[in-house]
């Protein structure tokens, strides 16, 4: 049998340089920080809620769960989470004190004998709060969490002593006494990265409720005492970096930037001349009236006096298109009620508040030599746009992608953006080259 050993030395070469690796493959490290075990403690933003609810879909694109699924491609290690059964979650109802399913959007013929949008709700599942077992997780961030509620033994305690999210994960419910905390939860993990995304239901439970809590009270509806937010903040990042753990802190959101308050505007009564007038002839003095958009009048919180709304107070989304356009609210007949209003002073209270809480988790991130992302500032340029990759997104409720029909939460799509956000941070402050996400992946709102 003859060879050809020409043909043979070129085959094993060419074997050989096949098998080299591509020199052009990315490597990804994670530079000065540690990701094998990450942990991210924190309320809403953090837990993946979106459409008004905690959902298994919105759990897998949650911001901490995209981070994770970036940090494995460079020794990250895995990322439990808590998970919801499939189906429609289970969300809280500030006006109403109940809970609720996700929402969604439905077509329907609206009180002008036009096509369009309005939002429903979808029912919860009881089984979305069944205890879970003396488990521990990686993302120990929980829908209405507030900051002192991190280490309090009555967290993990059944409603309504405790958090409905946090009972069903708790490693210790305490049902023979005190419960286990959720701080005391992500320690168990003895974490090497950390996100702490924290206060924004020390503050946004009580706009939610229409300003029916206490500026420095400690009921669900309150907005948090400063010296105790501050306690809080210190003790979280006291329990949680002990032995030079990196990590991440996110801020709070202006009011002003949330689309929840901004869906309704102040001057949302849009009159003819004819309806003007009519209304002037009967309406008490100090409130007018002409053709074109008006002031919507509401409620005072105390004594029954009515006004007509000023520009910077808000009214929450909880009055639909209809109840203005035909329903008459927002007249002297039928003004806005007190508990659907932030009035002048609501809104000073919970601005305030707000720069304070955003001040201290900035200067508690510089001093722990954290990455920080302005989640404030973000929200703030989404109302005029936000581009990557070829994907755009606004802030608008309905078609801007970003966020969810609550008009708060993110969609998958805006989290993505965020996660995204993230990284850049956590890149630039480790030497990290984590990859980005594509954004085109997630979803943004869906129609009917």
């Amino acid at each position: 049998m003859n060879f050809n050993w020409k043909i043979i030395a070129v085959a094993l070469i060419t074997s050989i340089v096949s098998c080299k690796p591509d020199l052009n493959e990315p490597r990804y490290t994670s530079g000065q920080a540690d990701f094998s075990r990450f942990v991210s403690i924190g309320d809403d933003f953090g837990a993946g809620v979106s459409d008004g609810a905690l959902t298994r879909n919105g759990q897998l694109s949650a911001v901490p769960y995209l981070l994770a699924t970036k940090f494995q491609l460079a020794d990250g290690g895995d990322f439990t989470q808590a998970l919801m059964q499939d189906g429609n979650g289970a969300g809280y109802n500030f006006i109403s004190n109940s809970l609720t399913g996700s929402i969604y959007l439905s077509s329907y013929t609206n009180c002008q004998n036009k096509t369009s949008l309005k939002i429903l709700n979808n029912t919860f599942d009881n089984r979305s709060f069944d205890w879970l077992g003396a488990n521990h997780y990686n993302n120990y961030c929980i829908p209405g969490l507030k900051s002192f509620q991190t280490y309090s033994q009555f967290t993990g305690k059944s409603y309504p002593a405790g958090n409905l999210f946090y009972h069903r994960m708790a490693s210790d419910t305490g049902v023979s006494g005190l419960s286990s905390t959720v701080l005391g939860d992500a320690q168990y993990l003895n974490p090497t990265f950390v996100m702490v995304w924290i206060g924004a239901s020390d503050v946004y439970n009580y706009a939610f409720s229409g300003g029916i809590g206490e500026v420095g009270g400690l009921t669900p509806f309150d907005i948090t005492p400063v010296d105790t937010f501050e306690a809080a903040i210190s003790y979280i990042f006291n329990g949680l970096i002990g032995s030079g753990q990196k990590g991440i802190v996110v801020n709070i959101p202006d009011l002003q930037d949330i689309p929840y308050f901004n869906s309704l505007p102040y001057n949302g009564l849009k009159l003819t001349a004819q309806q003007a007038s009519d209304l002037n002839a009967i309406s008490p003095p100090g409130i007018s009236f002409s053709e074109g958009n008006n002031a919507l009048v509401i409620t005072e919180p105390t004594g029954g006096i009515i006004r007509q709304i000023k520009r910077g107070e808000y009214i929450l989304n909880v009055i639909n298109a209809d109840s203005i356009t035909c329903g008459g609210w927002g007249t002297p007949q039928k003004p806005i009620p007190a508990n659907y209003v932030l009035d002048s002073l609501e809104v000073s209270k919970i601005d305030n508040r707000i720069a304070i809480f955003n001040s201290d988790l900035r200067t508690a991130a510089n001093s722990k030599g954290f990455a920080f992302f302005d989640y404030n500032r973000f929200m703030a340029n989404l109302k005029n746009g936000y581009s990557f990759s070829g994907v755009s997104a606004t802030s608008n409720m309905f078609y801007g992608g970003a966020v969810s029909l609550d008009g708060y939460h993110l969609t998958p799509r805006g989290c993505a953006m965020v996660a995204n956000e993230c990284i850049k941070s956590i890149n630039a402050k480790y030497k990290s080259n984590l990859p980005l996400i594509n954004t085109v992946d997630y979803s943004g709102v869906l129609f009917p």
